[in-house]
């Protein structure tokens, strides 16, 4: 692990990232989230959604899809998001990408589609450049910022944080494809990336919340934590994202119903979570994972509030409660295991 804290002697020049070594510095934040980091940040990946599946392709858009290298970086950068270190901004970007080499073209499409405040410039040589151009911020802008305050008691908070105007300091900009490790250098280089994903018509500026911050101090110092505590660093980050993840998963359940709806169907949720945490926790396990499925979209269209929940205990461990309309996957934090689908 010491290799990653030498790479300040061997960072290259603004803006000529040489890829071996994003790559390199992914393989050591993937060495660090471990497997139980990477299946955190898999479950999280395949969120369906909107807003962080939007999210996730702003953190990387790896171009041979996602593996556990890149999944563990995209823990790290969850990390950073869940503790308020790292704030994103989307404005619409006028249309989605074109193929890298359509430089020209999304260069109209930003000239023409970006919001007043903000300009972007892309790059048409490209020769070996460290990023596809560069964004400007020429008015402050209100960044969202996620705080997960203690994850084992939910308690978390949202809120905006003014950032810019920056010049004369460019943002580097990502447009399509991009592994997460680059996402990641950026930010350590330069405490900005601009990601404009294929197939979004947003862009999307990723920040840190201090600009003063040293990533690679930040990365050293969570080592040294985790491994005083036996991985419990790891472990907490892992709540800390699992929570969002099941914060995400409860709201999207109930998007489609009627406001006066949306209560009396959050609390037949919780109580099948409750169910289903308890016998996980009879079984002698610690934090759960869990999945939700709101059976009235899903499945079985046979919704009864006062239905008794029932509790299905699978030869691996997974626990699954159902009743109420909803059925929820439950099971310890295992890196050997993943939920199955129903």
């Amino acid at each position: 692990m010491h290799a990653f804290f030498e790479l300040e002697g061997v960072v290259t020049q603004r803006g000529s990232i040489r890829a071996s070594e994003h790559r390199q510095s992914g393989r050591w934040i993937a060495q660090f989230a471990g497997s139980q980091g990477a299946q955190c940040a898999t479950l999280f990946r395949r969120l369906e959604v909107p807003s962080y599946t939007a999210l996730v392709s702003a953190f990387g858009q790896p171009y041979r899809d996602w593996d556990q290298q890149s999944d563990g970086v995209l823990w790290y950068l969850l990390r950073l998001y869940t503790a308020g270190e790292l704030v994103f901004l989307g404005v619409p970007a006028g249309g989605k990408p074109a193929k890298d080499a359509e430089r020209t073209k999304n260069q109209e499409t930003l000239h023409n589609g970006l919001p007043s405040g903000i300009a972007a410039c892309v790059d048409q040589e490209q020769h070996a450049a460290g990023f596809d151009g560069h964004v400007h911020l020429d008015t402050p802008w209100q960044f969202e910022q996620l705080v997960v305050e203690n994850p084992f008691r939910s308690k978390w908070r949202t809120g905006t944080i003014a950032l810019g105007p920056l010049e004369p300091r460019p943002i580097p900009l990502e447009i399509g494809y991009t592994d997460p490790s680059r996402t990641f250098t950026h930010l350590r280089d330069h405490g900005m990336v601009a990601r404009w994903p294929y197939g979004s018509d947003s862009m999307f500026v990723l920040a840190l919340a201090d600009a003063n911050v040293d990533v690679s101090a930040m990365f050293k110092r969570d080592v040294q934590i985790n491994l005083a505590t036996g991985g419990g660093f790891v472990h907490g980050v892992c709540a800390a994202i699992d929570m969002v993840r099941g914060a995400a998963q409860r709201a999207h359940a109930v998007a489609h119903l009627p406001q006066e709806e949306q209560a009396e169907r959050l609390r037949d949720i919780d109580a099948v979570c409750r169910k289903a945490a308890e016998a996980v926790q009879r079984c002698g396990v610690g934090l759960a994972t869990y999945q939700i499925y709101n059976s009235g979209d899903t499945g079985p269209r046979d919704y009864t509030p006062n239905r008794a929940i029932v509790i299905d205990i699978q030869d691996d461990g997974t626990v699954i409660a159902s009743g109420r309309g909803v059925v929820v996957l439950a099971k310890k934090f295992d890196p050997t295991m993943d939920i199955p689908l129903p």
